[in-house]
């Protein structure tokens, strides 16, 4: 393992440790802002939303919404590229239909809440995995970092990249192990990035 030779030996032992913080205060802010929507005052939620320049819905989880929205209008026969009735603000699907197969059928928007708040623990968990501050310094920037509007606004309407985010980081900790498990991690990449790892992969191995 490379150790940093600039690290004082109290930091190495601190790494660890330090890699749980990250998401103990994400968890933390979620768990205030899950208070304020579930017990109130809701008028503080959105205001400390708006604060960061954020301008939230009338609930938390529209863009996975829109997904479960679109996956119960299909299974209805219905073309929700054209129109959406089951979405909240009628807007037709516009991603992939890999999204629509990837939906099973029991569910349906009566979900969202379930599923945004069981895709947003799933990201703010990975982030141990993903971040890894060596001191105290690192983890100020990597708050900051993660606390910007741009995460905000993914985390609070559950958005499709978070999705995206954890099949590729999923892939990334199967391409670590030994074969014939590695390959296993083609599957969860998007094609084009798929393509480049199955070069690298056979040049490098």
């Amino acid at each position: 393992m490379f150790v940093d030779p600039a690290l004082p030996s109290s930091s190495l032992c601190r790494q660890p440790a330090y890699r749980l913080v990250i998401p103990a205060v994400m968890l933390c802010i979620y768990g205030v802002m899950a208070v304020l929507w579930n017990c109130g005052p809701r008028s503080l939620y959105f205001e400390i939303l708006s604060f960061i320049g954020l301008e939230p819905f009338r609930f938390p989880f529209l863009d996975i919404h829109a997904v479960l929205a679109a996956a119960e209008c299909q299974q209805q026969g219905m073309d929700v590229y054209l129109f959406n009735p089951c979405d909240m603000i009628g807007r037709p699907h516009v991603y992939s239909p890999l999204w629509l197969a990837l939906a099973p059928a029991f569910v349906s928007t009566t979900a969202t809440p379930w599923v945004g708040l069981s895709l947003d623990l799933l990201f703010i968990l990975s982030l141990a995995s993903v971040l890894r501050p060596r001191t105290s310094r690192e983890i100020w920037i990597y708050v900051l970092a993660v606390l910007s509007p741009t995460t905000v606004y993914a985390i609070e309407r559950a958005n499709n990249d978070l999705v995206v985010f954890l099949l590729i980081l999923s892939g990334g900790i199967l391409l670590a192990v030994r074969q014939p498990y590695r390959l296993c991690s083609y599957a969860l990449f998007p094609s084009r990035a798929r393509l480049n790892i199955i070069r690298l992969h056979y040049w490098c191995f």
